[in-house]
């Protein structure tokens, strides 16, 4: 239960840090567009997280099961709207703009597909009827690439912050 306890509090940080975004009718520049686009997948990212706690604690494996794949379906979405965003909040349109465009698009989309086979044969991860979670190779790949991506991102944001302020 403490885990969705800290769930919850990232969501009403998130909620308080961001509520122009969520309440404002105004029209958007690019920038804040790609951010609110961020923004909310990462509060769906942090709602499922948070159920995903109080659902393992009440031991319901087939909410579970539904909870973890809309979890992982957030994680998709927040990669690919980071990319699209910090792209855009720089102002980047080098071949490396675009990699990371691609591979944010390309994240998402094998994610999902994986998720698909999953329903099917668990390869990503697996449900017992204990309630037990179980994952498998293919989720650890997607994790290392999503950490291998963050770092990708934060060299390039140091590298144009040094470019920037060593001029």
């Amino acid at each position: 239960m403490y885990y969705s306890a800290i769930g919850i509090l990232a969501i009403v940080l998130h909620i308080i840090l961001n509520h122009e975004y969520y309440t404002n009718k105004m029209k958007f520049d690019e920038v804040d567009r790609a951010y609110k686009h961020y923004s909310f997948a990462a509060l769906l990212y942090y709602i499922t997280d948070s159920f995903w706690g109080i659902i393992h604690d009440l031991n319901i494996p087939l909410l579970l099961y539904i909870d973890t794949v809309l979890y992982y379906l957030a994680m998709a979405l927040t990669v690919w709207m980071l990319c699209r965003y910090i792209t855009t909040y720089l102002h980047l349109s080098s071949a490396f703009a675009k990699f990371i465009r691609k591979f944010g698009a390309i994240f998402a989309i094998a994610e999902v597909l994986l998720l698909i086979i999953n329903h099917f044969k668990p390869i990503f991860f697996e449900i017992d009827s204990n309630g037990v979670y179980h994952a498998y190779v293919i989720r650890y790949l997607a994790l290392y690439s999503h950490v291998l991506l963050c770092v990708l991102l934060a060299v390039q944001t140091f590298t144009l912050l040094f470019k920037t302020y060593g001029e």
